[in-house]
């Protein structure tokens, strides 16, 4: 269960971390954060706690990847 937590919060961080500086504004209003290093280490925790989101969570590492390096950020 606790993977699946790791797994959702960190893609939510992760999600909300590529989003344009003015977005990010209005989400952090409603006190939700977008950083991206909380949300790599959420998802790593998922992995290594094991369970059922484990392998989607290397599909979502091989994204985050992807991601970074297209737009730069890493």
């Amino acid at each position: 269960m606790k993977s699946a937590i790791d797994f959702g919060v960190g893609l939510y961080h992760f999600a909300t971390s590529l989003a344009p500086k003015e977005l990010k504004g209005i989400v952090e209003v409603f006190g939700f954060t977008s950083d991206r290093t909380q949300a790599y280490n959420e998802l790593t925790n998922s992995v290594s706690l094991g369970g059922n989101t484990s392998r989607m969570t290397h599909y979502v590492f091989s994204y985050f990847v992807e991601v970074e390096a297209l737009l730069g950020l890493n």
